[in-house]
């Protein structure tokens, strides 16, 4: 019996261990504007997308201002993922072959940020990781290297009939041990993925929770707490709720109780279609600490497409 089988129907839209956790984070994440853009982009039938953004309005100097990519190229079994550059110099390109061996897809990725000034000189590092995704009957395997860095990572994860389990291990090339490790147990049922993970040497227990309710509504949370049980836990809920075919609206609050860098913010967006070819997205960042202070923003950004 293949391995998504032994998952289990409710399981088969993740298979390797990074995506356990995904469903929730991207719900918490994406539907929200970071800074005000315009994103151009545009696509050939069958061929890779270009896409090319730019920043509006003052933002850190960590963030590019301009910024251009393609994905999606295809030649046979080869693909490249993702090649771009932006206004701060950094270049990033992730290719893969796909069955270069039975059940197995190779990958490559790197990232130069040697000439990104923004960075501290001691972050200015190049990075280029190999690696291979293999799908066995038991479970799905990763294995990375990245000979810059002179790092490993190996991860893995199986399951049966919803119930999932895996971990990951990251070593160093250079003394052969191992620098941070991890693991996730959860559960996928019809419609709904609850996971618990230690992360960073389960320094911190990790706990995220996503469901598609129905077809218009998403609901997800997360929370991370100190082994120590500190004050510094973090905690996140929020949902997406599909107003109309064309409209979609998205709330959650988010707080940490750290004394040092402490925050509660509730976070609002509305995102509409307004023409087959373009997409608006205004989002707003509350502190609810001080819901008129001057640590609210507002942004909004303009996605066309040809």
């Amino acid at each position: 019996m293949a391995f998504l089988d032994l998952l289990g129907t409710h399981c088969r839209s993740f298979a390797k261990f990074s995506d356990a956790t995904k469903a929730s984070k991207d719900l918490l994440s994406k539907p929200y504007a970071e800074a005000s853009k315009v994103e151009l982009k545009g696509s050939a039938v069958g061929g890779p997308t270009f896409i090319a953004e730019t920043v509006i309005g003052a933002v850190p100097a960590s963030t590019p201002a301009l910024a251009a990519r393609a994905e999606g190229f295809t030649a046979g079994n080869f693909r490249v993922d993702k090649f771009g550059v932006d206004s701060n110099a950094v270049v990033t390109a992730e290719f893969s072959l796909a069955e270069a061996f039975k059940r197995t897809k190779l990958t490559f990725a790197a990232k130069d940020q040697t000439r990104n000034t923004a960075l501290k000189e001691d972050k200015r590092t190049a990075t280029a990781t190999i690696g291979a995704e293999h799908r066995a009957e038991v479970g799905t395997f990763t294995a990375e290297a990245d000979p810059l860095a002179r790092v490993a990572s190996v991860t893995a994860l199986g399951g049966y009939r919803g119930f999932f389990a895996g971990g990951s291990v990251k070593a160093s090339l250079v003394s052969f041990k191992a620098e941070e490790y991890g693991a996730v147990v959860g559960y996928k049922a019809s419609g709904a993925t609850v996971a618990i993970a230690g992360e960073k040497n389960f320094a911190t227990i990790a706990a995220s929770y996503h469901q598609k309710v129905d077809e218009r509504i998403e609901v997800a949370g997360t929370a991370k707490v100190p082994r120590a049980l500190s004050n510094d836990v973090e905690i996140a809920a929020g949902f997406t709720y599909k107003y109309a075919a064309d409209t979609t609206v998205a709330a959650k609050a988010s707080a940490s109780t750290s004394a040092a860098s402490g925050y509660r913010r509730i976070h609002l967006s509305y995102a509409q279609q307004v023409s087959p070819l373009a997409k608006i997205t205004l989002s707003t960042a509350l502190d609810a600490k001080d819901i008129g202070g001057s640590n609210n923003t507002i942004n909004v950004a303009l996605a066309l497409s040809a």
